[in-house]
C-alpha cells in the first residue's frame, strides 16, 4: 500500500516511518521539517506544508491510504500561534476530507476529554480545555466519522532512531531533570494522564490501515502525576522530588483518565511498552552523553 505520511519526520512521525516500513508498505513523508535542518531517512520525502493545497494535492493522488500527523501540537505552540493552529490542525484537516476518498488514519488527543472524575470512553463528552484540543475536536467532526481517528495519550519515550527527541512531555521531561537536576517538580499532583510509548502509536497508526473506521483511545497506563514522579525517582536513584506550592503550583486543569478496550477488542491493539520502560530509554540516553543540551529549542515545541 503507498502510505503518504504527513508530519513524517516528526517524533512520532519517525517511528511510524519504520513501522510502516516492517509491515511492508511503501512510504512518502511529506513534511516542512520545521524541527529540522536535514532529513536523511531513506525513504520517499517531500518538503512542504500541509497549508499548501497545490503541492499537496500530487501527493495525494499517489496515496492509497494517508496517515495525518501533521499538526501544531500542545498547549504551549497552539495558543502562541492560534491562527495557524486552526489552519494546520482544522482546515487542512477538512481540506484532506473534501479531496481524498482512501482511507484516512488521523491521529487526535485525549486532551479532548478536558476534566472528568470519570474513565472516558469514546462516547464520553468532550471538555476540551486548551486551542490545541479545541482544534483537534474539530478535526474529527470534519472526518465524519469516515476515517480511523486515534485519540492518544500523552506520548513518551524514544521514537525511531534518526528521530526527534521531545522534552516537552511529562514522563521525558520528568526524567531528563531527574537524571540532571536530581529533581523532580510536581506542580499539585493529582492531576491523571493517559500515557502511551510513543513506539506503541507508531504501531497503532499501521493497525489504523486495515482496521474498522471509528474512534479509539489509545493508553498504555493511566497514571497521576505524583504517582509517575514517584516512579521516576525510583528508576534514578538520588533524585527527588520537588512540591510546589503558591502561584507557580497552579495545577494544570486537565485531569482525565481514559478506557482503551475499544481499540483491544475491535482492533486487537495492546499496547506493550510501559511508563518504566520508556523512564528507563531516556535515563541511558542522558547518561549515555548522547543528549549534549536538553534545554535546546528543537526538543519542545
Amino acid at each position: 500500500m503507498n502510505v503518504l505520511l504527513t508530519g513524517g519526520a516528526g517524533y512520532l512521525g519517525s517511528a511510524a516511518v519504520v513501522a510502516l516500513h516492517e509491515a511492508g508498505h511503501t512510504v512518502r513523508v511529506y513534511d516542512s521539517l520545521l524541527y529540522h535542518d536535514l532529513y536523511s531517512e531513506p525513504v520517499d520525502f517531500v518538503r512542504g506544508d500541509v497549508r499548501n493545497e497545490d503541492a499537496l494535492l500530487p501527493n495525494l493522488k499517489w496515496a492509497d491510504a494517508v496517515v495525518w500527523l501533521a499538526a501544531v501540537v500542545g498547549d504551549v505552540a497552539c495558543e502562541r500561534d492560534k491562527e495557524a493552529a486552526k489552519n494546520v490542525n482544522h482546515k487542512a484537516v477538512a481540506w484532506l476530507r473534501s479531496r481524498f476518498d482512501g482511507r484516512i488514519v488521523f491521529p487526535s488527543t485525549c486532551s479532548v476529554y478536558g476534566h472528568s472524575d470519570d474513565v472516558a470512553t469514546e462516547v464520553h463528552p468532550q471538555e476540551p480545555l486548551s486551542v490545541y484540543a479545541q482544534t483537534k475536536a474539530a478535526a474529527e467532526t470534519t472526518l465524519n466519522g469516515d476515517a480511523v481517528i486515534f485519540r492518544l495519550g500523552t506520548l513518551f519515550g524514544l521514537g525511531g532512531q534518526h528521530g526527534r527527541f521531545r522534552m516537552d512531555l511529562v514522563v521525558n521531561t520528568m526524567t531528563v531533570r531527574a537524571c540532571t537536576e536530581g529533581m523532580v517538580a510536581v506542580k499539585g499532583g493529582g492531576q491523571w494522564r493517559p500515557l502511551l510509548h510513543v513506539q506503541d502509536a507508531a504501531k497503532a497508526m499501521v493497525v489504523g490501515l486495515c482496521g474498522p473506521v471509528g474512534t479509539y483511545n489509545l493508553v498504555g497506563q493511566n497514571m497521576t502525576i505524583a504517582d509517575l514522579a514517584s516512579l521516576v525517582v525510583a528508576e534514578v536513584p538520588g533524585a527527588q522530588i520537588e512540591h510546589i506550592e503558591g502561584a507557580e503550583g497552579v495545577e494544570d486543569p486537565r485531569n482525565y483518565r481514559v478506557n482503551g478496550d475499544k481499540a483491544a477488542n475491535v482492533l486487537g491493539f495492546l499496547p506493550s511498552r510501559p511508563v518504566v520502560m520508556g523512564i528507563r530509554e531516556i535515563k541511558s540516553l542522558v547518561r549515555s552523553g548522547r543528549l549534549s543540551n536538553p534545554s535546546s529549542a528543537r526538543f519542545t515545541n
